[in-house]
């Protein structure tokens, strides 16, 4: 595939991107009512695309009615575009994709633009579910704000914000393959992939499309202006939490198909590993989950939550995991 075969990037373009991220939006709209016993007559949940062109990150706030809105900035769609190009135009990555291989003409940016728009959705309803802008005291929660901002925040406060991005990755990768497993188990990959080896080709396909997209966001924002894990951090996070939800709503092909949703993230990082300027090359954080959970519980993070959910790590036993 070439560049001149790609989408071309014009209004009718990005207008259907931002459908699919607020598609996503309302669909957790209803759930969420009923979930904190509002009205149904209630939009409790809405999605505003941000015209601020200093923002790319999304983010959630509380509406002066009480509603709750998720923000996409243009910019953000902008950005995370470049992503979706190369993983259309490199000829190495595309083939290591089956759902590029099955289609190769096509440009698969929108889909890969709906896959990532769907963790952020989760992400962001996470802090409303979870109870953070409660904890917060305050009506917006952005991961990237001026530096100034983060510099006034103590190192316990700063370490309380990481933790709490933590804690949204947890919900968003629980919800995420609880949704996952659960089509797989229904079969939907085979309308997709029109083969017996179908939801192999989904799970791994998932991991090569959301390593490049972890990666990015640790181009996003200067160094001492976020709060957000990074992408060694969020590749853990999604493994531990997201398998048990998987495994349990997969069926009994589960494990296998887990394994190779593995195999694909570590085809992924091989692959990207060796793009020159990868963010694979910086060095690796500690990934210490016990730290992030004794920060959450000492603040009584699990008291707030706005509706009691299964599988809430916070209200079990520690997380039996430190990685260096």
């Amino acid at each position: 595939m070439d560049e001149s075969q790609l989408t071309p990037r014009d209004a009718d373009y990005w207008g259907a991107v931002e459908l699919d991220a607020r598609g996503w939006v309302e669909s957790y709209n209803a759930p969420l009512r009923i979930a904190l016993g509002l009205r149904p007559d209630i939009e409790f949940l809405k999605m505003i695309v941000g015209t601020d062109p200093s923002k790319l990150s999304p983010f959630v706030r509380v509406t002066s009615t009480d509603a709750i809105e998720i923000c996409f900035p243009q910019g953000y769609f902008v950005w995370f575009d470049n992503a979706a190009t190369f993983m259309n135009l490199n000829a190495a990555f595309r083939d290591r994709v089956n759902l590029c291989r099955a289609f190769e003409q096509q440009d698969h940016s929108r889909f890969f633009h709906s896959t990532w728009s769907r963790w952020l959705v989760l992400h962001e309803v996470g802090h409303v579910v979870c109870g953070h802008l409660a904890i917060r005291r305050i009506q917006t929660f952005d991961e990237f704000e001026a530096a100034d901002t983060i510099g006034r925040l103590s190192p316990e406060q700063l370490a309380l914000r990481r933790a709490i991005e933590i804690d949204a990755d947890v919900w968003a990768a629980q919800m995420f393959f609880v949704t996952i497993g659960s089509i797989t188990a229904k079969n939907y990959w085979d309308g997709l992939y029109h083969t017996e080896k179908a939801a192999g080709y989904g799970m791994k396909d998932l991991a090569m499309i959301f390593l490049p997209f972890f990666m990015e966001w640790d181009h996003v924002g200067p160094e001492v202006a976020r709060t957000h894990p990074k992408i060694y951090e969020r590749l853990i996070v999604m493994l531990v939490y997201g398998q048990s939800a998987f495994l349990a709503n997969a069926g009994e092909h589960g494990p296998e198909l887990w394994n190779v949703f593995m195999l694909g993230i570590k085809e992924a990082i091989t692959y990207l590993w060796g793009l020159e300027g990868s963010m694979l090359h910086k060095e690796r954080p500690t990934v210490d989950l016990v730290s992030h959970w004794k920060r959450l519980t000492d603040a009584g993070v699990q008291h707030r939550r706005l509706h009691s959910f299964k599988d809430d790590w916070l209200k079990g036993t520690p997380p039996g995991l430190a990685s260096e």
